[in-house]
C-alpha cells in the first residue's frame, strides 16, 4: 500500500457520533464451561432475531440501527434513532429473559465510533464498555446522560419518564417493563406492539424465571444478589399495576385461581 491510498484508506476512518448500546449475557461462561447444549441455539436465536427486527424496522420505519455481535456480546448504534434503539434494547432484554432464561447487564450512551463492516473500534466503545463492567452491575441497561443530552438536542419532548427508571444508586437504566407495557402510541408500535393479555402472560412468565434463579443460586450471594435486584424490580412494577394486571382481575377466573397467580407474579 502506497501513501496516497493510506490516506485515502484513513479518510474513511474518521469517528462518528453514534447513539450506543452495549450489553453482554449474564452467566455465559459458567453455561458454556458446563455444556450447555441449549445455550448456543438460543444464542444464534436471539443474533438472527435481532437481525430480523433491525431489516423490518430498515424497511418499514426507516430506522437506521447497525448491530455487531461476537460471542455473549452485542453492539447496537445509530447516528439519529435514539427511541427505536431504547425500544431495541427493551425488547430484547425483555424476550431473552421470558423466552430464554438469559440476563444481561449492558449500557447507552452517545460517543464516537468507527464502524465497518468488519470491525469497531472508537472511545465510544471504551466508554461503554467502562459502564458495562463497572457501573451496571445488576441484570440492567444503564443509561449515561450523554444519551439524554444529545437525544433533548434532537428533539425537544426527550425521552418520557416512564421508559427509564432511577435506581437506588441514582443510575437511570431502561425501564424494559414500562416500555413493553406501553409500546403503542410511538413510530415502532407496529413492530412492537402485542396484546395486554400476552404481555400478562409474558409477565408471568419473568416472574417465574426470576423465581427459578433465585432458587438455583441461593447460595451463592454474588450471583443471587443479581436476581434479587431483578425481584424487586418485577415487584415494584406489579405493585404499580396491581389493579391493570388482566390476569387478576379476569372475571372468569376463580378466586383461588386469581390468588395462585397474585403469589407467582408478586414472587411471594
Amino acid at each position: 500500500m502506497d501513501s496516497k491510498e493510506y490516506i485515502e484508506l484513513n479518510k474513511n476512518l474518521k469517528e462518528k457520533n453514534y447513539f450506543i448500546a452495549y450489553f453482554d449475557i449474564l452467566g455465559y461462561e459458567a453455561r458454556i464451561r458446563n455444556n450447555d447444549k441449549e445455550l448456543l441455539p438460543y444464542i444464534d436465536s436471539i443474533f438472527r432475531g435481532s437481525r430480523k427486527l433491525l431489516s423490518s424496522l430498515d424497511n418499514k420505519a426507516g430506522c437506521k440501527i447497525r448491530m455487531k455481535a461476537f460471542s455473549d456480546n452485542i453492539l447496537f448504534c445509530t447516528e439519529n434513532d435514539f427511541l427505536a434503539l431504547l425500544f431495541l434494547v427493551s425488547n430484547v432484554q425483555f424476550q431473552l429473559i421470558c423466552s430464554f432464561d438469559l440476563f444481561i447487564r449492558g449500557a447507552i450512551l452517545y460517543g464516537k465510533l468507527v464502524f465497518r463492516k468488519d470491525f469497531v473500534f472508537g472511545k465510544g466503545l471504551i466508554d461503554v464498555y467502562k459502564l458495562e463492567k463497572e457501573v451496571s452491575i445488576f441484570p440492567r441497561i444503564i443509561i449515561d446522560d450523554s444519551y439524554f443530552v444529545r437525544a433533548g438536542e434532537m428533539d425537544s419532548s426527550g425521552i418520557h419518564s416512564d421508559f427509564y427508571s432511577i435506581d437506588f444508586d441514582n443510575i437511570k437504566f431502561v425501564n424494559y417493563l414500562e416500555i413493553e407495557k406501553n409500546n403503542s402510541g410511538t413510530p415502532l408500535n407496529d413492530h412492537y406492539i402485542r396484546s395486554i393479555f400476552d404481555f400478562n402472560y409474558q409477565l408471568l412468565s419473568h416472574a417465574r424465571t426470576i423465581s427459578e434463579n433465585i432458587d438455583k443460586n441461593k447460595d451463592n450471594y454474588r450471583i443471587l444478589q443479581k436476581y434479587e435486584w431483578c425481584k424487586n424490580y418485577h415487584r415494584n412494577f406489579c405493585n404499580k399495576y396491581k389493579n391493570d394486571i388482566g390476569l387478576l382481575t379476569n372475571p372468569e377466573a376463580s378466586d383461588e385461581d386469581k390468588h395462585q397467580i397474585e403469589r407467582a407474579l408478586f414472587l411471594s
